[in-house]
């Protein structure tokens, strides 16, 4: 389990006695690994992809059905699964852009649920992309959003975002691939080629390979990685022949460097966007909820396997090597297809005028804390708490500080960003995109410029163990400034059975000399801003807090605390 090596229990959250707990035992579990495998070696099957359920004269109306399983999962019944519609993994979402998706979401879990669209430029609102609902047992709850007609095409995924359920219920199985084709933004250099949607994702089974371990107990050295739900399945081409393999990793905590045997490819694409230049490589990192898109053409004959090779990030967090799929290269040559250059500019903020620019620290509470936490900021993840404020058209520039051992992947909600620098060196930005890996011990910068949508959205590790644990926050998207109301609509199934309505101060204007007689917020100033600096100093007695001067102290404030 990609966690601290201190943690004993995700149930309990309590901290084990670092001198008792081993960081890993390596040999054990390669041999483990090779045993599991011998048992449950597949045999070949031809490649085949999750159903599909496509839009309609512009409109998606389906039905989802959230339930406890047993499902099919490589030919096997397995128990103590998580289904949509009792697929594992869930279907397809075939959109354009333009298209209008209606789902009828019926949750027979015994737990409460939602559902995300990851990657996707849609509302963060009402009924549409909004995590902040919860679709309580025995529900059924309308979800409704709208495609932009200018969105990239490009693959994408939807999975439950429930805080505290999300890692639960991605590894038993409740994800789906989501493929947006066609409309204005269709980039027509990619067009013409066959496309293969490639779901990857994390499974784990018992001793007797037909029950889903308990998420709490999950190892990722000998964990399972499935395509589609299987392993051992074939493609077959033809040399010269070129096709375009869409990947997405599903996983809830998975890391995979994948190589595909004896040849380089080019990525085109990352997170749904097209790359401004085919890049030429012979291998990749993809890690949890990112996306890549990458032309295929095989030069020669032979058979040849897409494997995923071993990735340690960190942490005692290690994959290893297994083979995901094999590609059988025969028959008469193709005409090879010439691959394109260049693919789609973009605009680029690299040089951008930066309105805002803040810093995050991710972080791990104590040792000795009671309770492990993951921390933004010093602060673990409330949902009745808007720790920023971004203004729509506004450039901005983050920074982000990891204070950890291990790595993790950053994803923004609603808006793609651009990665402009890691571990403080610049980079030529190669897409837009919605999740990068921060490495363990150093940085990443990125900017973004928030448009159409207002909303309250989110930011997290998505490493879903983390994120259930609080390496989360939020951030409102606004027209108007950072004294903006947020309401809770009870309707919606929201958190708080109480609407919210409080003034919102944004960490980005926080001053640097804290002192109330030098600051105001308008109206009630002086009160407000004292009760603000009692918030402040009262979230600096927490261990792990922050006292940094750093404008984004100021997030460590409860909507509660600074009423006037």
């Amino acid at each position: 389990m990609n966690r601290p090596w201190f943690v004993r229990s995700a149930v309990k959250r309590e901290r084990a006695v670092a001198d008792t707990i081993p960081v890993r035992a390596p040999l054990l579990a390669l041999i483990a690994a090779t045993v599991v495998a011998a048992i449950f070696a597949p045999s070949a099957v031809a490649f085949s992809e999750p159903k599909v359920l496509a839009s309609k004269n512009g409109v998606l109306k389906t039905t989802f059905v959230a339930e406890e399983g047993p499902a099919t999962v490589d030919g096997k019944t397995i128990h103590g699964t998580m289904t949509i519609n009792k697929r594992y993994p869930g279907p397809t979402l075939k959109l354009k852009p333009g298209d209008r998706v209606e789902i009828k979401y019926v949750n027979r879990l015994r737990e409460a649920t939602n559902l995300h669209f990851h990657g996707l430029h849609v509302s963060p609102a009402g009924r549409a992309d909004n995590v902040l609902r919860r679709f309580r047992p025995g529900t059924t709850n309308i979800v409704s959003l709208r495609i932009p007609h200018d969105h990239p095409n490009g693959l994408y995924w939807y999975h439950p975002h429930l805080h505290g359920q999300v890692n639960t219920q991605v590894l038993r199985g409740m994800a789906g691939m989501i493929s947006i084709e066609g409309g204005s933004a269709r980039v027509k250099k990619l067009a013409k080629y066959k496309k293969r949607n490639i779901g990857l994702t994390l499974m784990q089974y018992d001793q007797t390979g037909t029950q889903v371990i308990n998420p709490n107990d999950q190892n990722d050295f000998t964990a399972t990685t499935l395509v589609n739900g299987k392993r051992g399945q074939r493609i077959r081409m033809r040399p010269g022949q070129t096709e375009l393999w869409r990947v997405a990793n599903m996983s809830n905590e998975g890391f995979y460097r994948l190589h595909l045997e004896g040849h380089k490819v080019w990525i085109v694409g990352q997170d749904g966007n097209p790359t401004r230049v085919a890049q030429n490589t012979s291998q990749f990192v993809i890690a949890p909820g990112s996306r890549y898109e990458f032309l295929v053409r095989p030069a020669k004959t032979g058979t040849f396997k897409f494997r995923q090779l071993q990735e340690d990030v960190g942490g005692g967090s290690i994959y290893p090597n297994q083979d995901l799929l094999t590609l059988n290269v025969s028959g008469r040559s193709a005409t090879s297809q010439r691959i394109p250059r260049r693919i789609k500019n973009f605009t680029d903020l690299s040089k951008a005028r930066v309105k805002t620019r803040r810093t995050w620290r991710i972080s791990f509470t104590p040792n000795n804390a009671p309770v492990f936490h993951g921390l933004i900021n010093g602060k673990a993840f409330d949902p009745d708490r808007i720790d920023t404020v971004a203004k729509i058209g506004d450039v901005e520039e983050w920074t982000f500080r990891n204070e950890t051992d291990t790595a993790h992947p950053i994803h923004l909600h609603t808006n793609d960003f651009q990665v402009t620098k890691v571990n403080g060196k610049s980079r030529r930005v190669p897409a837009p995109i919605d999740n990068y890996i921060l490495p363990a011990n150093g940085s990443i910068t990125f900017r973004f410029k928030p448009h159409t949508y207002t909303g309250v959205a989110v930011f997290h590790c998505h490493i879903l163990f983390h994120e259930d644990n609080g390496m989360m926050a939020t951030i409102k998207w606004s027209r108007g400034t950072a004294k903006a109301s947020v309401r809770s609509a009870d309707s919606l199934g929201a958190y708080s059975s109480s609407a919210i309505s409080a003034k919102v101060f944004d960490p980005a204007t926080a001053p640097d000399d804290l002192n109330p007689a030098e600051h105001s917020h308008g109206d009630g100033a002086d009160a407000e801003h004292r009760l603000h600096l009692q918030a402040v100093k009262a979230s600096r007695s927490i261990p792990g807090a922050p006292n940094t001067g750093d404008p984004n102290d100021w997030l460590f404030c409860r909507l509660d605390e600074i009423q006037s």
